[in-house]
């Protein structure tokens, strides 16, 4: 995302992409903010003011996650915005200054068009040097720590060098005290700050059930020598806001595996209710006036029970593009068109990307068909043979003036499909022969269902890793999986030592597996990779946990979120595996009072999706776009009940081995047992 301003003499608004970051910061809501005023030593400054009023709560409560984000973000500007204006008794133009975190949160919900009904002419970056503007009022969104509170007074180190008339101060989250004293050593600022309000908005939302921290590298603190302090309070901060932001109180589960989730939900239980007890204007789905919608149910996972996903090859859409293409925080996707080369987003404002994005590339493959066919039907299309391919379609339909809204929608999604379709059945070495592999080995059986024996899953991986077509990357990825799901003894490890070629840096990578807990004891044929899977329900009469039920290629293996999101809404997630704190809107059976009590929940159809309690997913050390899918499978065939899945980041099978990367530096296969015991111990 690039920012809102470039240099100290920009004077006009930033592109869409640099405001969107800028609308995120916006996203306050009034009943989910706090205000700090009487700490300050305000001085008694003529105009000085602090919004205190909180407005009565909209709809904005209820819908997709990125709306609501942007709502409220559009809310917190607008409402400094008409203060300023009633305290001037004129309309003025105001600057809006964003540091890096706040950019990402504004810009994943909206754009700068999106602003200018604040009366904000400027968008500005807080790390870069900066035109000043004595006559105008500088709306700050931050985040709450040293470096960004630090910029922000060197804005107004004198009297005579403020860059600003007045400062208004939006953070994104909870002030630490440590930050709070260094503004009260800031005099000149504290003379200036007109407002000062927690907005409880730290949450990226890419997409209406996705969402992330933007904690990128960070495995080193979760899983390494790092500083899994620092990293845990920033989750736990995170975590606030999205409860808050969307007025919950959740029952909230863990895996009683991972220590550290245990450690994530009593912190948040705490922390949440002395937030509900402390802000007397903040209320929660549940409580004693609010019983519209029943309490939402929040687990708490951990990437390390579940290795299989990110690197799996996923041959669903929005999965696949995200793995094998050239794509750029996970949306910008640029591609050659006529004789040069275009930049697009992929992303929920492309139908075509958000009407297939979940679906099986060759369900995708499909529905251009029936593009094609209906381009055929046409009289534009009439020089068009019957058997064209989709590259030819693609070029095609760059000549059609008649489709010229769709023509270049169409073509990106024609030029992609036809990319990945060429990776997938290439003449040699095809990658769909490496995702077959990838299917047996994690399944652990033959097409027909009848189990592999161990020399059979020995011989495929090796067989396969040695190939002499796949990348680095590719072996990495297969020897996690084989690892993760059969472990590796004695003889196959020195097989890859001696044999395989990889890197210090690939071996490395490898074995950073044990700082995550995962054994490389090997498994026998009846114990399998199943049972480590985020602790799956056994209540299925499916003999193979990991079957998604699918028989086509890149989409046989389940994703184990999905079982997961499945029980949690049934409260069928297995005792033991989980605890469980309740909310306040639930009873001591972890039941809904609501759901006991029908009637005490007034108005609407209980059928409604914005009645049913949502349910959040959050995975420590990272969610990927096969998560997502499968949450919003289960949503939507829940009568679109709110599902939103995140993590600290979206990962992608190639940011998943970079973590990996982070953890040692050590590139030996030797004494793997003792260290896996060591971080197991550690974890759980």
């Amino acid at each position: 995302s690039s920012s809102s301003s470039s240099s100290s003499s920009s004077s006009s608004c930033p592109s869409p992409a640099t405001v969107a970051s800028d609308a995120c910061s916006t996203r306050r809501h009034p009943t989910t903010s706090r205000t700090r005023p009487a700490s300050l030593p305000y001085p008694n400054h003529p105009h000085h003011t602090t919004t205190t009023t909180m407005s009565s709560l909209s709809s904005t409560s209820s819908g997709p996650l990125r709306d609501i984000l942007k709502a409220r973000l559009l809310e917190a500007t607008h409402g400094v915005t008409a203060d300023v204006d009633t305290r001037m008794k004129r309309a003025t133009w105001k600057v809006l200054i964003l540091d890096e975190p706040a950019t990402k949160v504004i810009s994943s919900v909206m754009r700068a068009s999106d602003l200018m009904d604040s009366r904000i002419s400027l968008i500005e970056r807080l790390s870069l040097r900066r035109q000043p503007f004595k006559d105008m009022e500088a709306i700050y969104v931050i985040a709450p720590t040293l470096e960004s509170v630090r910029r922000v007074c060197q804005d107004f180190r004198t009297e005579r060098d403020a860059l600003y008339g007045a400062a208004h101060l939006l953070f994104l989250s909870e002030v630490p005290e440590e930050v709070f004293e260094e503004i009260k050593e800031a005099e000149v600022l504290v003379q200036r700050v007109m407002t000062f309000k927690e907005l409880n908005v730290d949450v990226v939302a890419p997409e209406s059930g996705l969402f992330h921290f933007g904690m990128l590298q960070s495995y080193a603190d979760l899983y390494g020598e790092g500083d899994l302090d620092a990293a845990s309070e920033e989750m736990v901060r995170k975590l606030m806001s999205l409860c808050t932001s969307l007025n919950e109180f959740p029952q909230i589960h863990w895996d009683t595996r991972s220590r550290l989730a245990g450690e994530i939900a009593n912190t948040l239980h705490e922390r949440i209710e002395a937030f509900s007890g402390k802000v007397e204007s903040w209320w929660y789905h549940g409580d004693s006036e609010h019983r519209q919608r029943e309490p939402a149910k929040l687990v708490i996972l951990d990437r390390s029970t579940d290795v299989l996903t990110p690197v799996l090859h996923d041959c669903h859409y929005q999965s696949i593009v995200t793995d094998l293409l050239d794509v750029v925080e996970g949306e910008q996707y640029t591609y050659p068109k006529g004789d040069n080369d275009v930049t697009v987003l992929l992303n929920e404002k492309d139908a075509i990307w958000r009407q297939n994005r979940f679906k099986h590339i060759q369900d995708v493959i499909a529905t251009l068909a029936t593009v094609k066919n209906n381009l055929l039907k046409s009289r534009a299309a009439a020089g068009v043979k019957d058997d064209v391919s989709i590259a030819e379609l693609a070029e095609a339909i760059q000549d059609l003036p008649e489709f010229e809204e769709l023509k270049d929608k169409l073509a990106l999604h024609l030029h992609v499909s036809a990319e990945l379709m060429s990776m997938l059945n290439g003449n040699q070495d095809p990658l769909l022969t490496l995702v077959e592999a990838e299917e047996f080995l994690a399944l652990g059986e033959h097409d027909d269902g009848s189990k592999a024996r161990r020399q059979e899953l020995h011989d495929t991986f090796f067989t396969t890793v040695r190939s002499p077509g796949m990348s680095e990357d590719e072996k990495v990825r297969l020897t996690i999986l084989y690892i993760a799901a059969n472990g590796l003894d004695d003889s196959e490890r020195s097989e890859l030592s001696r044999s395989c070629g990889f890197s210090g840096q690939s071996v490395k990578t490898i074995l950073n597996l044990a700082k995550l807990g995962v054994s490389f004891v090997p498994k026998n044929a009846d114990e399998g990779v199943s049972g480590m899977l985020y602790g799956r329900s056994k209540k299925t009469d499916e003999p193979n946990a990991l079957k998604s039920g699918s028989d086509v290629t890149g989409a046989r293996v389940g994703v184990p979120l999905k079982g997961i999101v499945k029980d949690a809404i049934a409260g069928a997630l297995p005792e033991g595996v989980y605890g469980m704190l309740r909310s306040k809107g639930t009873s001591r059976s972890g039941k809904s009072a609501a759901r006991k009590t029908g009637s005490r929940w007034p108005g609407g159809d209980r059928s409604k999706g914005d009645t049913k309690a949502r349910t959040l997913v959050f995975v420590i050390g990272g969610v990927t776009y096969s998560d997502s899918r499968v949450a919003q499978e289960v949503s939507v065939a829940d009568d679109d009940r709110d599902v939103f899945v995140g993590g600290t980041e979206v990962l992608t099978p190639e940011s998943f081995l970079e973590e990996l990367a982070t953890l040692s530096d050590d590139p030996t296969f030797d004494g793997i047992e003792n260290e896996t015991d060591a971080i197991t111990e550690r974890l759980c």
